[in-house]
C-alpha cells in the first residue's frame, strides 16, 4: 500500500512541471494540477447558545466547532483527507488515505469513522438538528485507526463497509472508561430497486475489560441518567435503518442496540446478565427552496453537487422545518421484580429517555446556515430526573453555523 502511494505522488509531482496550475472557488478554494492532482481546503465553525431546565444553565454560550481540513485527490484514484479540531482534547479528527482499486473496491486507512449509524456517519453540517440523536451519538463508536473495504457490488444494488480497528471508537473511551479492543465492523446499504429510499444494517464486535467499563446515559445538554456498570467479555452492537429523501423531503429512522457481556461481575464471581442499551428514532424535515437542495451524506457517499446559490442570490435564503422524536433506555437483558441501581445488580433499573424536538433553521447560503432547537426532555425514574418532582424539562438551543 505504502509503496503504491509513493509510486502514485512521484508520477503527481512529475506532472507538476507540465501541467496547467489553476486555482478556482466554488465551495470552497481549490487547487488543481492538470488531471493529476486537487487539494481543497475545509473549514467548519459553530457557535451554540441556548438554555437547559436539566443542567439549570439558564444562558449558556459555546464556540462548539473550530475545524481546519484538507481534501488531496491524485488520478481520482487515491484520496487523503485531514481534519484537525482546535482546542479539543482529541484535535485529529479524520486522517486517512482511499485507495479506488476499481468500482466495486477501495480500501480506506487510517483514523476515521467505524461504519456503524448511518446518523453518526452524516456530517453535522448536514443534519437538520443542532445535536444528533442521543442512540447515535451515545452507541455508535465514532472515530478510531483501522482498516476498511468499501464500494458497491450486486450492480451497485448494494454498498458495503467492512472493516478491522484498533479500538471501539472515541466515544467508548471518555473520562477514565476503557472502550473494547480490536473490533470488526461492517454496515450494508440498499435501495432495494426503489427510488429515494435507503436502507440498511449494521454491526460491530470486540471484547471490553473488566471494569466500570460499560457506556453512561447522558443528554445532548449533559445531564447523566445512567451510570456506567461492571462489565467484562464481548461487546456487540446492532443497528438497523432507512431513510428516504427526495429534493425538498427527507424522513429518516434508525434502531441501535449495544449489548455488553457482565462475566464474573456477580456474587463468587457468577455470571450477570448484558448491560443493555437500546436507542431509536424517527425524524423528517421539510426546505422551502426554489430548487434541489444539498441532501445529507456520508463519508462513503457520492460528492454533494456544487452549490449554485452565491451569498444572497436567494433574497432571505432558504427556510427549513425539521422534527424529530427518539428514546434510549439503559437496563438489562435479565429482568426481575427487584431491580437495583447497583453498578453489580443482577437486574439493572431501567431509566428511559423520551425526546421530542422541533426546529426552523435559515439556510442564509450555501456556507452560513441558523439552526434553532426546542427539546422536551421525559424521564422514567425519579430517581435519577433533574428534578424528582417533574418528569419532562425543556431545552432550547441556537446555533450559527458555518461551512465551506
Amino acid at each position: 500500500m505504502r509503496a503504491i502511494l509513493a509510486a502514485l505522488a512521484l508520477v503527481a509531482l512529475a506532472d507538476l512541471a507540465f501541467a496547467q496550475v489553476r486555482v478556482e472557488f466554488a465551495n470552497r478554494p481549490t487547487l488543481k494540477v492538470g488531471t493529476s492532482m486537487r487539494a481543497s481546503l475545509r473549514t467548519k465553525l459553530q457557535t451554540d447558545v441556548g438554555s437547559s431546565e436539566s443542567t439549570r444553565e439558564e444562558f449558556a454560550f459555546d464556540l462548539a466547532k473550530r475545524r481546519i481540513g484538507v481534501d488531496v485527490a491524485l488520478f481520482d484514484r487515491v484520496s487523503f483527507e485531514l481534519d484537525r479540531e482546535i482546542g479539543s482534547r482529541i484535535p485529529w479528527r479524520d486522517v486517512f488515505a482511499d485507495v479506488r482499486i476499481g468500482r466495486p473496491l477501495q480500501v480506506q486507512v487510517g483514523r476515521f469513522k467505524v461504519p456503524f449509524s448511518a446518523e453518526q456517519l452524516t456530517s453535522i453540517v448536514d443534519l437538520p438538528f443542532i445535536d444528533r440523536s442521543m442512540a447515535a451519538e451515545t452507541l455508535a463508536p465514532g472515530r478510531d485507526t483501522g482498516i476498511m473495504i468499501h464500494g458497491r457490488a450486486a450492480g451497485r444494488w448494494l454498498d458495503y463497509q467492512v472493516g478491522l480497528f484498533r479500538q471501539d471508537g472515541d466515544t467508548a473511551r471518555r473520562g477514565d472508561r476503557e472502550g473494547a479492543g480490536r473490533t470488526a465492523a461492517a454496515r450494508f446499504t440498499t435501495h432495494a430497486g426503489v427510488k429515494h429510499l435507503k436502507i440498511g444494517a449494521s454491526a460491530t464486535r470486540g471484547s471490553v475489560p473488566d471494569g466500570l467499563n460499560s457506556l453512561p446515559g447522558r443528554t445532548p445538554a449533559g445531564f447523566r441518567f445512567f451510570e456506567p456498570v461492571y462489565v467484562k467479555g464481548r461487546r456487540l452492537r446492532v443497528g438497523a435503518e432507512a431513510a428516504w429523501h427526495q429534493e425538498r423531503y427527507q424522513l429518516d429512522a434508525e434502531w441501535l442496540q449495544l449489548r455488553d457481556q457482565r462475566r464474573g461481575q456477580g456474587l463468587a464471581d457468577a455470571d450477570l446478565s448484558d448491560a443493555v442499551a437500546t436507542g431509536w428514532y424517527a425524524s423528517g424535515a421539510w426546505t422551502a427552496v426554489r430548487g434541489k437542495r444539498r441532501h445529507a451524506r456520508t463519508k462513503q457517499d457520492s460528492p454533494a453537487p456544487s452549490g449554485r446559490r452565491r451569498f444572497f442570490d436567494r433574497g432571505a435564503g432558504d427556510f427549513e422545518i425539521a422534527a424529530r422524536v427518539e428514546e434510549i433506555a439503559f437496563g438489562s437483558a435479565g429482568r426481575g421484580d427487584l431491580p437495583f441501581r447497583q453498578p453489580r445488580a443482577e437486574y439493572l433499573f431501567e431509566n428511559q429517555v423520551r425526546i421530542a424536538t422541533v426546529g426552523l433553521n435559515w439556510h442564509i447560503n450555501r456556507w452560513i446556515k441558523v439552526l434553532t432547537n426546542l427539546n422536551r426532555e421525559s424521564f422514567s425514574d425519579p430517581e435519577r430526573r433533574p428534578d424528582p418532582n417533574r418528569d419532562h424539562h425543556w431545552r432550547w438551543g441556537l446555533r450559527l453555523q458555518w461551512a465551506m
